[in-house]
């Protein structure tokens, strides 16, 4: 049985402490956060022991796994003190805002010999896992040129994350979009190219950009990639999100759209209804959800966890090249 505590108990938090509770090989032993009325809430749903003292937590109960689901710029701390006690990790994306934290959290989990998952959920999207499948078995020949946008509405930074100032559509947003182009192609990214506007959340006293454009090579050029992200489309939007990835290669191309998940709802507002992940017969089958069982079962069973810390490690490199190409409006070469 894998016992796992949690750190972080928002909309993230609360998913991964249902879909713990769900698996047959695991529990879930305590949680944490900082706000007394969200740990008062989780303890009533799930159960569960509470704390506000993260320490404290580690120290009083024996734990195998740590989930941190605390905000991107939050993950430094908690992964370095629960690697220090030999705890196995789960992170969300991205895995760092910081290169320089992002180095020392990948440095205390190898040293300590634990695992540690990033969190690109993607990975397990039931498209993008199609798509892998005939990616792989050469359906499309090389990968060339990717494609991708993916937006928000601007409920996300308005009124979903309170820290939305502290992140950017670049660590929010491209990091689930360059996982997976690194993930498709199996390249390096070897440099970057962004732009940006930084004008209508400014103008509502949140600093951060609206909207990322940025090309990416990869390898000096055995493909190429073209992605942007924006978080202030419309509330008006049929969904909360609009997710689109296109895979050109050499012999075939790919076209994922997540805008149309076949069915559509006419009432007082038009809408998308979110049909992936939708639960059937009590069964979880979000991306998350099934992230978070391969985890699980990869714990149980001792094998190596995907994505791990390098890879959330190289994310938040090129993330932070394509900031600093939007500072210097130059291209920025990657440096691993």
């Amino acid at each position: 049985m894998v016992r796992l505590a949690i750190v972080g108990m928002g909309i993230r938090g609360k998913m991964y402490a249902n879909a713990v509770l769900k698996h047959p090989n695991s529990t879930l032993e305590c949680i944490c956060d900082e706000s007394l009325e969200r740990l008062e809430e989780s303890r009533e749903r799930f159960n569960v022991k509470i704390y506000q003292d993260f320490s404290k937590m580690l120290e009083e109960n024996e734990i195998d796994a740590l989930i941190v689901s605390t905000p991107d710029f939050a993950h430094k701390d908690y992964v370095i003190e629960a690697a220090n006690k030999k705890i196995n990790i789960l992170v969300e994306k991205p895995f760092s805002t910081s290169v320089e934290d992002a180095e020392e959290m990948k440095k205390a989990i190898n040293e300590n010999s634990v695992k540690c998952m990033v969190a690109f959920e993607n990975r397990w999207n039931m498209p993008f896992v199609k798509a892998k499948q005939l990616a792989e078995n050469g359906e499309i020949g090389d990968v060339l040129t990717m494609v991708a946008s993916l937006n928000d509405t601007i409920f996300v930074p308005t009124k979903m994350l309170s820290w939305s100032f502290r992140s950017s559509p670049g660590w929010f947003l491209l990091s689930h979009v360059i996982d997976l182009g690194c993930w498709f192609s199996g390249y390096k990214v070897s440099h970057v190219y962004a732009t940006g506007v930084m004008e209508k959340l400014k103008s509502m006293g949140i600093n951060t950009y609206d909207s990322i454009s940025t090309n990416l090579v990869f390898e000096n050029g055995k493909a190429v990639a073209s992605y942007t992200s924006s978080w202030i489309l419309p509330n008006t939007m049929p969904m909360i999100y609009d997710f689109k990835y296109d895979l050109i290669g050499s012999n075939g191309a790919l076209k994922i759209d997540f805008q149309d998940q076949m069915l559509k709802y006419y009432g007082s507002m038009y809408q998308h209804p979110h049909v992936l992940g939708t639960p059937v017969a009590g069964y979880l089958t979000a991306a998350p959800e099934l992230m978070l069982f391969d985890f699980i079962d990869r714990l149980t069973n001792n094998t190596e966890v995907y994505p791990n810390e390098t890879d959330g490690y190289i994310n938040t490199l090129i993330i932070d090249a394509i900031h600093r190409s939007l500072e210097y409006h130059q291209i920025i070469e990657i440096e691993y």
